[in-house]
């Protein structure tokens, strides 16, 4: 009971000092406690309003990002469209330098012969099975080859694959001297292989991805 009577007299005391103060010092002290407590009323009614803005500011400023990265693809698009079109005009140029299925046994016949046309004797012309790559749509054809003839017959026929109008690779070539003379030039026997490509033919592309679908 004692606390209770002592909390009144101090209020009391409180007033009493305050009442005891000069006129403009009561009105800076009201003042005053009226700015602390308006502070704190228009803190505590505008903070979730302050919160919801600043989120709002974030939200907007992501949102302003996205339009300026947006805006610079934009820009680029029609740098990417045109590099596009001469990667398609590249393909279309090397599709024409590819031989089309029907067309490889033609090119077969045509190193057949310009083998014979530098002189030289065919020993070996085997086709060899074809590798297919799906993925990139094109099929390698190797050809096995053993031939002879001179030094100049050899280059010549290397010279006349590399003229054909379809792609032709040499690799893997190995030459080694023979024992028999032509004409006073010592005969050169040549073992390598040629490789050829064709792009896939739509429906075999179709059936590779089935097949690779069902796996």
């Amino acid at each position: 009971m004692a606390k209770s009577k002592d909390a009144p007299s101090q209020l009391t005391v409180f007033v009493d000092k305050i009442g005891q103060l000069s006129r403009p010092q009561r009105i800076l002290i009201f003042v005053a406690a009226f700015l602390v407590i308006g502070a704190l009323f228009t803190f505590l009614l505008f903070k979730p309003y302050w919160t919801q803005k600043s989120e709002l500011s974030t939200k907007l400023e992501n949102k302003l990002n996205e339009v300026r990265v947006s805006q610079a693809k934009a820009a680029k698009l029609p740098k990417v469209r045109e590099q596009r079109k001469r990667a398609e005009e590249r393909l279309a140029k090397s599709a024409e330098s590819l031989p089309k299925k029907k067309e490889v046994p033609e090119l077969l016949d045509r190193m057949s012969l310009s083998g014979k046309e530098a002189g030289l004797e065919w020993t070996l012309f085997q086709p060899r099975p074809e590798v297919e790559y799906p993925e990139d749509s094109y099929v390698e054809m190797p050809v096995e080859m053993i031939v002879e003839g001179d030094y100049h017959g050899i280059a010549s026929f290397f010279d006349k694959v590399a003229h054909l109008p379809r792609i032709v690779n040499i690799n893997r070539y190995d030459i080694v001297p023979n024992n028999e003379q032509n004409g006073g030039w010592r005969r050169l026997v040549c073992t390598c292989q040629a490789v050829t490509y064709r792009f896939l033919e739509p429906e075999a592309t179709d059936a590779n991805k089935k097949k690779t679908s069902k796996k």
